[in-house]
């Protein structure tokens, strides 16, 4: 009855139960906990996590945020009294455009001066900046003058034009009261 036991049973070869499945899960189980690790040391959340990190960074971002920000012109106060505006004629140009159909720009700038004297300076060298604006106006794409942010790049740097124009004074912020692109 033993033979007929022993014959019943299949045999598991031994080779089936050493292959290399069992040694490559285990290997891979091995690895992806490794990574898991170095993932959690290496990123900002892990150095919080296990409480390491620079405490001396730390310091200077908690300071930063501490420290009054310089005023962009948005944020300056106006002072009503001493303020000054400035018209800069209404420009019309051809826009660059990458589908080779043509594009117009039309806009209004004013400039807006601080006192009475820098709006003297702005008055006087008008011509230049009508000039410094057609130049970087016309570099420009449509795509340049899309959305909120495009309005704000082209406002910075019409404002960075007037500035290095009317060097050493200053003004205080370029205004687009009307822009229209056809």
């Amino acid at each position: 009855m033993s033979e007929e036991n022993e014959n019943l049973t299949p045999k598991i070869p031994t080779e089936a139960k050493d292959s290399g499945t069992g040694k490559i899960i285990i290997i891979g189980v091995f690895v992806l906990l490794i990574v898991i690790v170095a993932g959690i040391f290496f990123t900002p959340l892990g150095t919080s996590l296990l409480g390491h990190g620079n405490k001396e960074a730390g310091n200077q971002s908690e300071q930063a945020i501490k420290e009054p920000q310089p005023e962009t012109p948005a944020d300056t106060k106006i002072n009503i009294e001493t303020v000054k505006f400035i018209d800069i004629p209404e420009i019309l140009l051809n826009l660059r455009n990458a589908s080779g159909k043509s594009s117009f720009l039309k806009i209004s700038i004013t400039v807006q001066a601080p006192n009475e004297e820098v709006g003297k300076v702005v008055e006087k060298l008008k011509p230049l900046l009508i000039d410094q604006f057609q130049e970087y106006l016309r570099g420009l794409d449509v795509e340049d003058l899309a959305g909120s942010a495009g309005i704000e790049r082209v406002r910075s740097e019409l404002l960075t034009r007037t500035n290095n124009v009317i060097s050493p004074a200053k003004a205080s912020n370029v205004l687009i009261p009307s822009m229209l692109i056809q």
